[in-house]
């Protein structure tokens, strides 16, 4: 009768997991800003400072999903999820906006 009262709900762990299969990487690049920090860039020209053990984890594909610094990255085109769905075509333009410029420059 009350069977599906008694069902707990699940940790706040249960949701903030990492996912190593559900994010891709999207091409990039990090060099070394002093002896903690890197910088990452990518083809669109956007960028993010990020300490050596954040960039292990996004390397690593153990970013957990939800955190501000996966929507940093998700946001700022250096990954790729289930839920990007414009993505890939926001990036390309921002390229093509890129290149277009420069190819007008000389």
């Amino acid at each position: 009768m009350e069977a599906g009262l008694g069902k707990k709900f699940r940790s706040i762990d249960a949701f903030n997991r990492a996912a190593p299969s559900q994010y891709r990487m999207l091409p990039c690049r990090f060099v070394g800003l002093d002896g903690s920090r890197y910088v990452m860039t990518n083809e669109a020209g956007e960028h993010l400072v990020v300490t050596r053990p954040q960039l292990e984890q996004f390397v690593r594909k153990s970013v957990l999903l939800n955190s501000d610094y996966y929507n940093d990255l998700k946001s700022k085109h250096f990954l790729i999820d289930d839920d990007s769905n414009v993505a890939l075509d926001l990036l390309a333009l921002k390229y093509r906006t890129k290149a277009q410029q420069i190819s007008q420059f000389t």
